[in-house]
């Protein structure tokens, strides 16, 4: 009896190990992906007519990865999910990547990692502002039933 649970508590701990490894695994290629489709659109030209892309001609030196820019975005905006991998552009005359999230664009200096621009906070405050007038004005017409 002692042998059929020391087999079992066995494999229970090498199925643990091995769930573990893939998660780690599938993490490790996740980041790669994420990283070398952020360095090709780097290398891509892209039709982004409201920012200025820096000239292709000037070697730009930056001390950011798009990788920690990424990161950066999606640490000051709860909740936010990247939906494509941040490019570098020319923000007001700064360098900078441009992150897309679900919830909006945010602007990453590139350089010093401040954030220029948190257009993702502005759209959830104004969602979340319109929602409450929503409700105010449904609370006002509510007694308004003259039946």
């Amino acid at each position: 009896m002692t042998q059929r649970i020391s087999l079992l508590i066995a494999g229970a701990l090498t199925v643990f190990v091995l769930v573990l490894m893939l998660g780690v695994g599938l993490t490790v290629a996740v980041k790669s992906f994420v990283a070398t489709r952020a360095a090709a659109q780097l290398q891509a030209p892209a039709s982004n007519t409201l920012v200025q892309q820096p000239a292709a001609s000037n070697a730009v030196d930056v001390q950011l990865t798009p990788s920690q820019a990424a990161v950066i975005a999606t640490d000051a905006v709860p909740n936010a999910v990247l939906v494509r991998a941040p490019e570098l552009v020319n923000f007001q005359g700064t360098v900078a990547y441009e992150v897309g999230l679900n919830q909006g664009n945010v602007y990453v200096d590139a350089n010093t990692g401040a954030i220029l621009l948190n257009g993702a906070s502005a759209n959830s405050a104004t969602s979340i502002r319109g929602d409450r007038q929503r409700a105010g004005e449904h609370a006002e017409h509510e007694g308004d039933n003259n039946d």
